[in-house]
């Protein structure tokens, strides 16, 4: 583990969070400093790569983690199983894990468990609606089992929200999926089914903010529309912020400043739900 200080947040890498010491199962932690005596809220980074590449050290999600930790967050950005290393379920167990790490480690980090929330994008926001919006206990593996993996809130940049759909949605896009998940012959649909978040928005689903350009064609824009007119149909708070002309990962340059707009956008999404 390295720690540093960079503007008032204290970062600590490669800290274990499962799997006795599997480098795989690591997060760096990007804390707040001074720590005052209130709880402060939780964050969950997952970075994305299409389930088969990516980690918490690229400078987006070290971005990430910074501007949580600068409004007061405590942000652990992880790493997760690879499709290389292990196919689904195994990525959303180490999301639900790492939750439960940040739990389990509460009093220590000064973490309120209530106002715990996801953040991810591309595979990363599949994985963070996944994650937030399954509550199947089946997919609650490994270390920390006494603690739950509920959380108050998911925000997805850009995420595939319906696995079947994505599957036709490309060449490219298919040999993501299959490269994912399990080779267990007819069974395949049913496990694209099973990792699709949309298949688990219901009544008591947690609120979530959606970020998608409408010109992206590596997830297109529909995926996230699908999953806001399922959860308006479920009467659950859903919001999708588009961005014209954004494609995967990349906004338009001009008048507006979408990066500064998404950041605010979702504070302000998070202080509407009481979790800052």
């Amino acid at each position: 583990m390295v720690q540093s200080e960079d503007r008032n947040i204290q970062i600590t890498t490669d800290i274990s969070f499962a799997g006795a010491g599997s480098p795989t199962l690591a997060l760096d932690l990007y804390e707040p400093v001074p720590r005052g005596a209130a709880r402060r809220p939780g964050i969950v980074v997952i970075h994305g790569g299409g389930w088969a590449h990516g980690d918490k050290a690229q400078p987006n999600f070290v971005g990430m983690g910074k501007f949580f930790a600068g409004n007061g967050f405590v942000a652990a950005s992880i790493n997760y199983r690879l499709k290389g290393e292990a196919r689904a379920p195994a990525a959303l167990e180490d999301c639900k894990c790492a939750i439960r790490w940040m739990k389990a480690h509460a009093d220590q980090l000064g973490v309120d468990t209530e106002k715990i929330v996801l953040i991810g994008a591309s595979a990363g926001g599949h994985l963070a609606l996944l994650a937030g919006l399954c509550g199947d206990p089946e997919f609650d593996k490994g270390e920390w089992a006494e603690q739950s993996s509920r959380v108050a809130a998911a925000i997805a940049l850009y995420p595939v929200t319906d696995v079947q759909e994505f599957w036709l949605q490309s060449p490219r896009a298919a040999k993501l999926v299959e490269d994912w998940i399990p080779v267990d012959g007819s069974d395949r649909q049913e496990w694209a089914r099973r990792m699709s978040p949309i298949e688990y928005a219901s009544s008591d689903s947690i609120p979530v903010l959606l970020i998608h350009g409408d010109a992206d064609t590596g997830v297109v824009h529909s995926q996230s529309v699908k999953l806001v007119e399922k959860l308006r149909g479920l009467s659950r708070w859903v919001k999708l912020l588009t961005v014209p002309g954004g494609t995967h990962g990349k906004w338009p340059e001009g008048p507006i400043n979408y990066d500064q707009w998404i950041c605010d956008e979702q504070l302000e999404f998070l202080n509407m739900h009481g979790l800052t």
